[in-house]
């Protein structure tokens, strides 16, 4: 009887052992009364594994060695490592590592790191920094608690998902752009704002009475900061 080693599929053939001499490098001889000269246990005639690869096959799944590192196998020889516990879960990975294979070591090709692609939505991390993800590998990061709600934010982050870290490219600071209409910071300046990522500052009151602006600050928007390019002064 001949075990093909790391190998748990086995099928049956009466193949004379000269047959396989040469595959002899990855095959256990054992010897059973179960089984006559002639019997060969096998999952098969395989060639000699080249240089750098392995006998072993891994399906596709997650897996778990003893450092920690949760890896990916794509049943196909390849894996890659998942960088944190968020990543590992958004590609459907169990908080109990239920369905995660335990192993000494990984077999096959390693493409590095796994590439995660969160959903489109609101992501906040624990340094507090709020990120708006584009579902398709891109993020920017809000400057200011002004432009996450301009932008739809919640203001009691029920829209937004806590994350260890931001998978994919970073594009930056998010481009926000406000509506049409006065807006005030607290240094007392007005501004107005076209709609179009454009605003201009009133250099008077007078100057904001004049185009509009209410007395009783009724229709002007209390912002931290003004987002988009600053023109200069008013031309009313």
């Amino acid at each position: 009887m001949f075990y093909v080693s790391g190998l748990s599929t086995l099928c049956a053939s009466n193949v004379s052992s000269p047959n396989l001499v040469n595959y002899a490098t990855i095959f256990d001889p054992y010897i059973s009364p179960y089984y006559g000269p002639f019997d060969v246990v096998c999952t098969g005639i395989y060639p000699l594994p080249q240089s750098g690869q392995s006998c072993t096959s891994l399906g596709a799944g997650f897996y778990r060695i003893p450092s920690g590192t949760i890896f990916y196998n794509n049943g196909q020889g390849h894996y890659c490592a998942y960088p944190n516990w968020d990543d590992f879960l958004q590609a459907g990975g169990h908080a109990d590592l239920s369905n995660v294979t335990q192993r000494q070591s990984m077999p096959g090709a390693n493409d590095g790191v796994c590439t995660v692609v969160l959903g489109v939505g609101f992501y906040r991390i624990p340094s507090g920094t709020i990120y708006y993800d584009n579902g398709q590998g891109h993020y920017c990061a809000y400057p200011t608690w002004d432009d996450f709600l301009q932008a739809g934010g919640a203001a009691d982050l029920s829209n937004v998902t806590q994350r260890q870290s931001m998978s994919g490219a970073n594009d930056g600071v998010c481009a926000v752009v406000l509506g049409a209409g006065f807006y005030r910071i607290p240094s007392g300046t007005i501004y107005y704002n076209n709609g179009q990522g454009h605003y201009c500052a009133y250099p008077t009151w007078e100057a904001f009475l004049q185009a509009g602006g209410a007395a009783d600050l009724s229709n002007v928007t209390q912002r931290q900061s003004m987002p988009g390019a600053n023109d200069g002064v008013c031309q009313n």
